[in-house]
């Protein structure tokens, strides 16, 4: 650490000190305007939201005015049980029975005793009506929440996107209403309006880490890493041991060219979930970058060891085989006859014969499949394949996949 940031830290360290002193000894407005000239100094500091939340919320009585300090805290140290524990407890000092009833599990899966989870919901059996914000429009009824899942599991989307909407119109406030439907219409393609939906669903649950995942996912399928990033880490604050935020964390990186912070997140996934196929084919990917084949191979091996039939794991074992410096191309060779005769030769007896006559006097159709017509490093070889066909002889079409849409070499293709 270079000597101004270390001064800066000490310096924070010090302002912190000093407003929980003032705190503890009952010095209420010194200890408040503590706790701000750290945040001023380093927005977001866990801690400091902490102290600040306990202070409005039990010694100044303003415990609507806490809730977004222990937020605040808690998106940056999930971890800590004691957070939890205060924010559950404003929740209910605020009158928000339904939303600290959804907190409650949440928090006792990070740490809460049973005995004060017990506790907290004895406190909110004692207080069946409301005398503060919730919702608007109230809660989602259990019944209705285990119909959705239902629903969704069964693969019905149709009527799980008609039980999800009537669930946002009856409680608009309710963030699992909105997770519900941004699921199921993502589920149906319907990628856009999902996003809106998740977008709603994470702002209405600041505490759900699930619904931060969620609208990680939609941001980041729809190109927007920087913000995706945001999500994923605020997911992974509220739950650490959820592998797959941290593997979005590295998906995230990879795509902004910061490989070993990319590389720390895929392993971090794997210390909490070893047995995920797609963690060891993404770390192949760093490993291909790096140049190191044998081990891109090798975590390919393991995940296929995991799920053999996984079409990602396969398609990478044969794109990263081919740069194998040390097999020959009659090795290389033998490992594609070996997927031909698993995956290839079975499905030979549903091809369709060809039923066009044979003439030699007709133009011959020629038909190329690719995802690439675009930016990409097939238009080496492609598009000068393209330009010199003989068009008099054959009728040649292009058939693409562009998920990532058409750029201006797409259009140079098309003329």
């Amino acid at each position: 650490m270079t000597p101004g940031l270390a001064e800066a830290g000490d310096e924070l360290s010090t302002l912190l000190a000093s407003a929980m002193e003032a705190h503890h000894g009952f010095r209420l407005e010194e200890a408040r305007l503590g706790y701000e000239a750290v945040l001023a100094r380093q927005p977001g500091h866990p801690e400091a939201s902490h102290h600040l939340g306990v202070l409005l919320s039990i010694q100044l009585g303003q415990p609507e005015a806490a809730l977004p300090w222990f937020e605040t805290a808690l998106a940056g140290a999930g971890d800590q049980a004691q957070y939890w524990l205060n924010y559950v407890d404003a929740l209910i000092r605020a009158g928000r029975q339904a939303q600290a009833w959804a907190v409650l599990p949440q928090a006792q899966d990070h740490g809460v005793p049973v005995a004060q989870v017990n506790a907290l919901k004895e406190r909110l059996r004692a207080q069946p009506s409301p005398s503060g914000p919730e919702p608007v429009g109230g809660s989602v009824g259990e019944g209705d929440k285990k119909r959705l899942n239902q629903l969704f599991k069964a693969g019905e989307l149709v009527q799980a996107e008609a039980l999800a909407r009537r669930m946002v119109r009856a409680h608009p406030g309710d963030g699992f209403a909105w997770k519900g439907l941004g699921v199921v219409l993502q589920a149906q393609g319907h990628a856009e309006e999902a996003l809106q939906a998740k977008r709603r669903a994470a702002e209405l649950s600041p505490w759900d880490a699930e619904a931060q995942g969620n609208l990680g996912r939609s941001l980041r399928e729809a190109g927007h890493y920087e913000e995706a990033l945001q999500a994923f880490e605020r997911a992974v604050a509220l739950n650490p041991r959820d592998a797959s935020h941290h593997n979005s964390i590295g998906i995230c990186y990879f795509e902004f060219n910061q490989r070993e912070k990319a590389y720390a997140a895929f392993r971090k996934a794997l210390e909490i979930d070893p047995r995920q196929p797609g963690l060891y084919s993404n770390l192949s990917g760093y490993y291909n970058e790096r140049g190191d084949i044998a081990q891109a191979l090798e975590m390919l091996r393991r995940a296929l060891e995991i799920e053999p039939g996984s079409k990602v794991a396969i398609d990478n074992y044969l794109f990263n085989i081919d740069y194998h410096p040390a097999l020959s191309a009659e090795q290389i060779y033998a490992v594609y006859e070996a997927y031909d005769a698993q995956y290839g030769q079975p499905l030979r007896s549903a091809w369709r014969r060809h039923d066009n006559p044979r003439r030699g006097d007709r133009r011959l159709k020629v038909g190329y499949v690719s995802p690439d017509f675009r930016n990409h490093a097939c238009t080496n070889f492609l598009e000068p394949l393209l330009s010199h066909h003989d068009h008099e002889g054959f009728e040649v079409w292009a058939y693409a996949d562009l998920a990532l849409g058409e750029d201006p070499v797409t259009q140079r293709y098309k003329a």
